[in-house]
């Protein structure tokens, strides 16, 4: 895929080039145009040609220059939207190379947020180099604020809810390039690195209630309007009576809208400046959906821009045409009309242009992996297993594939190994796949069978000196959170333990370690927990797997393949010697 776009980018940078080149000679041809039309009305002017010759030359000039205008405006509106490609192209490119760092814009989140939530720090989810910045295509405010909620699981869900929203992300992944062009069309005009998305709330305003307490003007304005306009214009023309008297009654009943009538103009003013684009992406929707008739969709947009008026942003000319003819009035008599005969359709879309934008995510994720598959979620499953499971945000060249071996619920796998092995990658690579078949998407493994689970953590613990916590007792809330949610769950728990208990002395430590482990042995969890404690592997019926390193001629190299049983090769003396610390 990383090919295909830097073909598509190297493409749409010729082109731009290109038209960069055609804009600079327009606006030689331009300033050529105005230039003649200055020299020759002065030319003209000092011949002391007769009007019939002279008038006409400039007529052409000021032609010519208004046609070379319009053509430059169009060539820089078509440039500016290959710019915009060409940046969303990049920013594809990026995503396609897993670079997080330069596509990170903002915490979409509270620090106390992501602090306190059950795995939000543990898994990398909001890191500049994190998952959210990686796969993070939503356009919409609401679309945003809907995977939000699924990626942090604020909702306990079955499995046949997940399968649900899994078999709707799949509908859409199997429409060739759908979330390709479907990001492209909602990220125009979008600050993207400022973080702002573009809301969907104006297109949901239910009921437009300004002439509810004005039913008397409601039913005069249709008649007094074209009236006044007459006789102000007859006043004007052939000097009329009474046209400063209507004058004076419009400017009053004007006065007593206005402030109302701006609110409401202002209302939609996002759908108005978003409502191509919204159009857009409805019929993009309906391509797969096919739920919506065409028609429908395109007249009801072109009856809103109908209906909606620009004109109170320019203070006087929106004065000038109240008083004349009540502009307002008859604008938002045609908006109402709009928003009522439109409402239920209109509120359909967007619902489901928020939902296609809220799972893109995911969408956009399987389109661009096509080596990622889909994972199987059934509540009756009583434990879990998966091949070459992959961490999303490694390389595909840095990536070791490791499987997860058929894992029941209750029991407790026991993870051993030597410094920079692999262990918590492994468990964070669980983490992060079973995240993203709760939500509903793909994973980067084969055959990962599991039941709806509920995630909790316990891997990157920090003391705090503001608020006098040590990392000892900063583990130790953390764990006692995961087992309040044990006692309330009723789902299965997922629990990631890495080093447990690491805050404190040796003996307590494993003796704590010990009882904890046992504890959750028989649960109505799935824990799998890293040490370097290797008594611990002595407890009964834990499942025992490891990771290695291999020492020759002095250098030390990891294959960071997941094994059986338990690690029976050390390294910390090894680097504590090789970086001079010891002799």
């Amino acid at each position: 895929m990383r090919e295909i776009l830097q073909a598509r980018a190297n493409r749409i940078k010729k082109i731009i080039g290109t038209k960069e080149n055609k804009l600079a000679k327009l606006s030689v041809v331009r300033l050529s145009f105005f230039s003649s039309i200055f020299l020759s009305s002065i030319l003209l002017y000092l011949s002391q040609l007769s009007y019939l010759i002279s008038v006409p030359i400039v007529i052409l000039f000021v032609i010519g220059f208004g046609f070379t205008i319009r053509i430059y405006n169009l060539h820089e509106s078509s440039l500016n939207q290959f710019k915009d490609c060409y940046n969303f192209l990049k920013r594809e490119i990026l995503r396609s190379t897993n670079s997080t760092k330069e596509l990170f814009r903002s915490f979409p989140i509270t620090e106390k947020e992501r602090n306190s939530h059950a795995f939000c720090e543990d898994l990398n989810i909001f890191d500049k180099d994190g998952i959210f910045p990686l796969i993070d295509t939503t356009c919409t405010e609401e679309g945003e604020f809907n995977f939000l909620q699924n990626l942090l699981r604020r909702k306990e869900e079955s499995s046949k809810e997940i399968n649900n929203r899994q078999a709707f992300t799949k509908l859409f992944t199997n429409r060739k390039y759908f979330s390709y062009q479907f990001l492209r069309i909602g990220s125009e005009n979008w600050e993207f690195f400022l973080g702002k998305k573009w809301a969907t709330t104006a297109w949901k305003i239910k009921e437009i209630r300004f002439f509810e307490k004005r039913n008397i003007l409601r039913g005069i304005f249709p008649v007094l309007s074209p009236l006044s306009f007459m006789v102000i214009l007859g006043s004007w023309i052939f000097s009329l009576p009474f046209g400063a008297s209507f004058l004076i009654l419009n400017l009053i009943l004007f006065l007593t809208y206005r402030s109302e009538s701006i609110r409401l103009f202002k209302s939609f003013e996002s759908a108005k400046a978003r409502s191509r684009q919204t159009e857009k992406l409805i019929h993009k929707i309906n391509s797969v959906l096919k739920i919506w008739n065409k028609k429908d969709i395109k007249a009801s947009f072109r009856s809103f821009k109908l209906s909606y008026s620009e004109l109170w942003n320019s203070p006087v000319p929106h004065l000038f045409a109240n008083i004349l003819y009540l502009h307002d009035l008859w604008q938002i008599r045609k908006l109402e009309k709009w928003n009522k005969e439109t409402y239920i359709t209109r509120n359909e879309w967007i619902q489901k242009l928020e939902e296609v934008d809220s799972q893109l995510p995911f969408i956009h994720l399987s389109f661009m992996n096509t080596a990622w598959n889909f994972p199987i979620l059934d509540d009756n499953l009583s434990y879990m297993e998966a091949e070459e499971l992959s961490h999303p945000l490694l390389q595909s060249q840095n990536s070791i594939a490791n499987p997860l071996q058929t894992f029941s619920k209750g029991e407790v796998l026991l993870i051993t190994g030597s410094n920079m092995a692999g262990k918590t990658t492994f468990m964070r690579t669980v983490g992060i796949n079973i995240l993203f078949a709760l939500c509903g998407g793909p994973i980067l493994g084969k055959n990962f069978k599991l039941p709806s689970m509920k995630i909790t953590c316990s891997l990157r613990n920090q003391d705090s000196l503001t608020e006098g916590i040590s990392l000892f007792y900063a583990e130790a809330k953390r764990l006692g959170d995961i087992f309040k949610i044990l006692k309330s769950n009723t789902q299965p728990i997922l629990i990631l333990l890495d080093e447990i208990l690491k805050g404190t002395n040796t003996k307590e430590r494993y003796l704590a370690s010990e009882a904890i482990l046992k504890n959750l042995q028989g649960k109505n969890t799935f824990t799998l927990c890293t040490t370097h404690d290797l008594e611990l592997a002595k407890i009964p019926n834990l499942q025992l797997r490891h990771f290695t390193e291999t020492i020759s001629n002095n250098e030390m190299s990891f294959d960071f393949k997941i094994r059986d049983g338990v690690v029976s090769t050390t390294n910390a003396l090894f680097i504590l010697k090789r970086e001079g610390v010891i002799v």
